[in-house]
């Protein structure tokens, strides 16, 4: 019996393992009368790269052997998108490790179970729905949509609107987006950047950290249940702050402000004209605002 064992264990690792061997991919795709990349991988790993004004979209990397081929086709369901996306030899998923080198004028759609997805030097919409996997995205694009189930997300560069989700992954953000909406669950949020105009922040349990080197007419909006708001802004000139915290607290420094009402749970602070206002709002966690 013992040994029956043996050989069965050997025989299911000895199947399991063929549809792990790894072959190359490399292909020119010529699409005409397209605006759009939809990229459908489930597992293994996404990297999108600019290939400026080139006339094709190449597709480079290694599929499992498990995978006849990497469909390339017009999308069903939108005349104007090409889909990319592998096709089994067998019914069980397979990783594919691809780069697209994707020329400017596109817009991207990526479509994603587990695979980890980074994007460089992209510059038009972009938009990445995950369940699992690590997203990094490091570009100055039109547009940037991205949402996960428990994927951490790192954002670096800057877009004109950036709206990003994750349950339990954590979101970073480095850079300038004119317009910023950022939901977590239990995922923490940070954003960091020279100018911040309309943000809306939100967490269920995560921390939130804003920090912005100056506001221009700008209006922000922070809440969370019971976690952190930490917001540091430097020029404080022409700022309100509108902060509340139901069973926490709220802490400022107060005299850097001219006009300040309010106790230890609501505070009202105003420098100028107060033409920039940031609402934070918490049910029992505490408000941190700080001048550096």
């Amino acid at each position: 019996m013992k040994r029956f064992f043996v050989y069965y264990i050997i025989a299911f690792l000895v199947v399991y393992s063929n549809g792990f061997a790894l072959k190359e991919y490399d292909k020119l795709v010529k699409a005409e009368n397209t605006s759009i990349v939809r990229i459908k991988i489930p597992d293994g790993s996404v990297r999108i790269y600019n290939a400026g004004d080139a006339e094709k979209i190449r597709i480079k990397g290694d599929i499992e052997d498990n995978i006849a081929d990497v469909m390339i086709t017009k999308d069903k369901s939108s005349k104007d998108t090409i889909l990319v996306k592998p096709v089994y030899s067998k019914k069980i998923y397979s990783e594919c490790y691809l780069k697209f080198y994707i020329p400017q004028r596109y817009n991207v759609i990526i479509e994603t179970d587990s695979a980890s997805v980074k994007v460089e030097d992209f510059v038009k919409q972009i938009k990445i729905n995950s369940v699992s996997g690590e997203i990094s995205v490091k570009s100055i694009t039109e547009g940037l949509e991205i949402q996960t189930i428990s994927g951490d997300i790192n954002v670096e560069g800057g877009a004109k609107v950036l709206d990003a989700m994750s349950i339990s992954g954590d979101v970073e953000v480095i850079g300038d987006f004119p317009i910023v909406k950022i939901k977590t669950g239990s995922g923490s949020i940070s954003y960091e950047g020279s100018l911040l105009k309309n943000a809306t922040l939100f967490s269920t349990s995560g921390d939130v950290f804003v920090s912005s080197k100056r506001l221009d007419n700008s209006l922000i909006n922070i809440n969370t249940v019971n976690s952190t708001i930490k917001v540091t802004i430097l020029d404080i000139r022409n700022i309100q702050y509108s902060i509340k915290s139901v069973s926490g607290s709220v802490r400022a420094n107060q005299e850097i402000f001219t006009e300040v009402s309010g106790d230890r749970s609501e505070m009202k602070l105003k420098n100028g004209n107060g033409d920039s206002i940031i609402y934070a709002e918490t049910i029992s966690g505490k408000i941190l605002i700080k001048e550096d």
